[in-house]
């Protein structure tokens, strides 16, 4: 059953008329397309994949299924808002569990220390490592709520702009938002328990970034978690974007896979045409500017908006050229700092593990260390913390005869030194075996398929600038009114959704993105918007 569907709105032939055309099948772009499509608006995808959700990917190898990108799910709200605005709801195409404990984290002193949604359980889990933190908790839940309803009803939900900075009301909203504030001394002050700490400290990876560069607004960050719950959809992460594509289809959203976007036709600082063309086995070097004209299979999409879903310097750079950007612009992409990337490891097991958690963290002998050296290191840490999904704790689609599916991360640098992962890939990928075999009683034997992912792939395969896996590390200065806007500044119709634009990355943000994006191009089209959804989650 897939619920009544919205009828898009065609009033006007204006409104019929208007075409956008989204380049990536990420969650952005699905989400910008669904409510554009929703509004009336004909929209078109172009995926140079073969499926949709860009990183929140799936990997099959025989009987074993993983993830290939996101594994934490917060903030379901975000996607029962879309399909509401489709005219539909979101549990008639995508069924979530409830994740619990949302995880278990261990440290190398032997303690442990289990994260919940239950405020009870979690109360509990701190109080074993402080008494003071559990006492602590429901002042932590306050000052979480409201950083959570300024950010909904404000940043969250519209483009920002620099200029807007001269308002004395974005000083006092950034006042209230900590917005000075690193977010280690905001965690600091507010926890006492340094495992407790560092926990949630580790929580600024989700954004790709140290603890002492994100803002301390992102304590919503464990907030949210311990508010909304931790989730997973049943049958994989994969399965959220596969739902999303089939409601955008419903909505008469056209997909085109296989495809690449290679470059735009610009006249007069607005893009009558995207450039496509079949997917090459070659990939591009980023950072050259658009394909030369006339490739081979080449066609040109005519556009009112192009909507890109793509890496932010990609999408800059290569789609859009560096010529057709202003100055600021030009200076901006050849000098952002880029976000942590990931090693993703994937292996096949004969065997189960009945007592390992969905989420389950192991912190090295000096956490800190590693955490404040992801983004400037040259190479991944000697002692990486090492996480592991398990889905089948929770998922019963997920467990094997006899069999287990284990999804291994390690947080590593941006490429700074391509030549080390190609020359110690093997090694590290040996290395990160060994610790799992160590953490969880797996003997090598009992391995019968595996498979990785490092830093060169996301380059390679998905166009991420540097390897960086959210785009833009969520510095102060990369961050609300300082990080890419959802509008270009320098073309008219063009308009970008994703990790590398506001409001930022992590799955509830994207989400974001798509929802601001949409509405801004509606605007910038002249149609009306939706009722809006800002300050509706709480």
């Amino acid at each position: 059953m897939c619920g009544s569907i919205r009828t898009p709105r065609t009033s006007t032939s204006v409104t019929a008329a208007k075409r956008v055309v989204v380049v990536g099948a990420g969650l952005a772009g699905l989400a910008s397309a669904i409510r554009l499509a929703a509004a009336g608006v004909h929209v078109t995808v172009i995926e140079r994949g073969t499926r949709p959700g860009g990183k929140m990917g799936r990997r099959e190898i025989g009987p074993y299924r993983w993830d290939s990108g996101p594994t934490i799910f917060t903030l379901p709200e975000l996607f029962d808002q879309l399909w509401s605005a489709a005219g539909a709801t979101r549990s008639d195409d995508l069924t979530l569990l409830p994740v619990e404990p949302a995880s278990r984290t261990f440290f190398a002193d032997g303690s442990v220390l289990e994260t919940s949604s239950d405020l009870t359980k979690l109360a509990a889990s701190f109080g074993a490592l402080d008494p003071r933190d559990a006492a602590g908790i429901p002042a932590f839940m306050r000052r979480g709520e409201k950083l959570w309803r300024e950010l909904d009803q404000t940043f969250f939900r519209k483009t920002l702009s620099p200029l807007s900075l001269l308002a004395p009301m974005s000083w006092l909203a950034g006042i209230r938002l900590d917005a000075a504030t690193p977010y280690s001394r905001r965690i600091n002050q507010t926890f006492h328990d340094e495992r407790i700490r560092h926990v949630m400290r580790y929580k600024s990876i989700y954004l790709g970034s140290t603890p002492q560069s994100v803002p301390g607004a992102f304590l919503s960050i464990p907030y949210i978690e311990a508010k909304f719950g931790t989730w997973h959809p049943e049958g994989g992460m994969h399965e959220a974007p596969l739902a999303m594509e089939r409601l955008a289809r419903r909505l008469g959203v056209e997909f085109r896979y296989g495809t690449d976007a290679i470059g735009s036709v610009i006249r007069d600082k607005r893009i009558s045409a995207l450039r496509i063309a079949p997917r090459s086995a070659q990939p591009r070097t980023l950072g050259t500017g658009p394909a030369a004209p006339n490739q081979p299979g080449e066609e040109r999409i005519e556009a009112d908006a192009v909507l890109f879903n793509a890496d932010i310097v990609h999408a800059n750079r290569d789609l859009i050229g560096e010529e057709n950007l202003g100055a600021l612009s030009r200076q901006r992409f050849k000098r952002i700092t880029p976000s942590s990337s990931a090693y993703i490891l994937h292996l096949g097991v004969k065997r189960t593990f009945p007592d390992l958690a969905h989420h389950t963290v192991w912190h090295p002998e000096n956490p800190n260390d590693e955490l404040d050296r992801i983004i400037s290191s040259p190479v991944p840490s000697g002692d990486p913390t090492l996480y592991i999904q398990h889905v089948a704790a929770t998922d019963l689609t997920a467990r094997l005869d006899g069999r287990t599916a284990l999804y291994v991360l390690t947080p590593v640098p941006p490429l700074k030194d391509r030549r080390w992962w190609e020359e110690h890939r093997d090694e590290y990928r040996a290395a990160t075996i060994k610790r799992v075999c160590e953490r969880i009683g797996l003997k090598p034997e009992e391995i019968e398929e595996q498979a990785d992912w490092t830093p060169l792939e996301f380059e390679r395969e998905q166009y991420c600038h540097d390897g960086s896996i959210f785009a833009l590390a969520a510095s102060f200065f990369q961050s609300a009114y300082f990080r890419p806007a959802n509008a270009s500044p320098d073309i008219a119709n063009a308009f970008f959704a994703g990790g590398g634009s506001q409001p930022g990355g992590g799955i509830p943000l994207v989400m974001l993105s798509g929802y601001i994006a949409s509405r801004t191009i509606l605007k910038r089209l002249g149609l009306p918007l939706p009722p809006s959804e800002a300050g509706q989650i709480f």
